[in-house]
């Protein structure tokens, strides 16, 4: 159970983050006049886009980390096969 609510916890993480930066992602403003600010610029994706990209991010993480944890349990060896303690 811990490492599922540690890998949900990880793909909130990633899709946060992957969102934020994509709505970081600036397109510098193209002026034409001599009257310009110094440095205008406007984001390339729209907030659906980053929200979108965000929630992609975090379903791949939990899909990977779905299918990591079906191939390689955390118990390899059977519960009849390890010795006494």
């Amino acid at each position: 159970m811990k490492r599922v609510a540690a890998s949900a916890f990880l793909a909130v993480l990633v899709g946060v983050a992957v969102g934020y930066w994509t709505r970081e992602l600036m397109v510098p403003y193209r002026c034409t006049s001599l009257a310009c600010p110094a440095f205008d610029a406007f984001p390339r994706f729209a907030t659906w886009q980053c929200v979108t990209f965000g929630a992609a991010a975090a379903s791949v993480v939990l899909l990977a980390a779905w299918a990591l944890n079906r191939r390689w349990p955390s118990h390899p060896i059977p519960r009849e096969a390890r010795p006494a303690v």
